[in-house]
């Protein structure tokens, strides 16, 4: 993924750049290096960015084929 900058005092977002597997419906998990917060959303948002924000984040997808029975 790419380096991203944001001002401080600003609002930043993020997609995370997945593309849907099979099936569609896919989890996104965003998690912060230097401690345990994550959030689960396709996109990350800072509302106010601050100088305590500056980190490492990186998002995870996944998604899951249920057995079926027949």
């Amino acid at each position: 993924m790419n380096d991203q900058m944001a001002q401080e005092g600003s609002h930043f977002q993020f997609d995370c750049p997945i593309t849907p597997g099979n099936p569609s419906n896919t989890s996104v998990i965003w998690k912060r290096e230097k401690s345990s917060a994550q959030w689960s959303s396709k996109t990350l948002t800072i509302l106010t960015v601050n100088i305590s924000d500056a980190d490492v984040y990186t998002c995870t997808a996944s998604n899951m084929l249920l057995p079926t029975i027949g």
